[in-house]
């Protein structure tokens, strides 16, 4: 008995003693146990490329659009036309009255007058103006900036077609008549004189070296562009400018030609 006391003294000092807690164990993973899997490294992305610019179209010049042409005002006198004389002159019924009609604002090639020779794409241009106007219901168009007639008896107007054609300014436009500034500015005149810049630039009608090189001359006649010094330049009317007498001061002169219209007469 006595050799079990220091036991029996042990078990007690054991259950008296204050109780460690104790930690508490975390869940096992719901794969624990099985291998984990290692992830593959991603491919290196290749860098992303610029995109070469396709190279630029060297810029040009876009052509400058034709002129405007003049819009038909209301209430304007109706006739027929029944006849073209030539490119710049036609007559018309108004009423049962013939006109003789001499357009406004421009001048085309003689063919038909009295003593002259028939000139450059005159004929051409009489030919345009029929092809335009023969047979047509039009409009007359008074300029009050102009003589009512001119000084041989012709009624001056603009030729208006039905469908609101400005025939004045479609002969100047395709290259069949120069513009024509008699005496004073009339309304049309900036349009016309536009007209006849973008023909000649785009070497339409008469105004080509190989066609009439935009002077009046007689047909057959040489139309090339004089060299400097050798002559004088067709003017925008294609009359030839005053002779340069400093080039050739005893050279003789010769006339070719007169205008009554214009009052002018061409030197050669």
């Amino acid at each position: 008995m006595r050799h079990l006391l220091p036991l029996i003294l042990a078990l007690l000092r054991a259950a008296c003693a204050p109780q460690q807690p104790q930690a508490p164990s975390l869940p096992a993973a719901p794969n624990a146990g099985l291998p984990v899997p290692v992830a593959a490294s991603p491919a290196p992305s290749a860098a992303p490329t610029i995109p070469t610019a396709a190279p630029l179209a060297p810029a040009t010049a876009s052509a400058a659009p034709d002129a405007a042409a003049p819009t038909i005002p209301a209430g304007l006198p109706r006739g027929t036309l029944i006849h073209v004389v030539d490119g710049d002159t036609l007559n018309v019924d108004l009423g049962g009255t013939v006109e003789r009609i001499r357009l406004i604002g421009i001048d085309t090639p003689e063919t038909v007058k009295p003593n002259s020779p028939v000139e450059c794409f005159g004929r051409e241009a009489s030919a345009q103006a029929k092809q335009l106007l023969n047979g047509q219901a039009v409009s007359i168009e008074a300029d009050p900036s102009q003589d009512t007639r001119d000084r041989y008896g012709r009624l001056l107007a603009y030729i208006w077609l039905a469908d609101g054609t400005l025939a004045n300014f479609e002969l100047v436009a395709g290259g069949y008549a120069y513009e024509y500034t008699y005496d004073q500015p009339y309304t049309y005149q900036q349009q016309f004189k536009q007209a006849q810049q973008d023909a000649q630039a785009a070497q339409r009608g008469h105004w080509p070296p190989a066609t009439c090189n935009g002077v009046h001359s007689p047909v057959g006649a040489a139309t090339s562009a004089p060299a400097a010094g050798q002559g004088a330049p067709a003017s925008s009317h294609g009359y030839a400018a005053k002779p340069d007498r400093a080039s050739a001061p005893n050279a003789p002169i010769m006339i070719v030609a007169i205008d009554k219209r214009a009052e002018l007469v061409q030197f050669q």
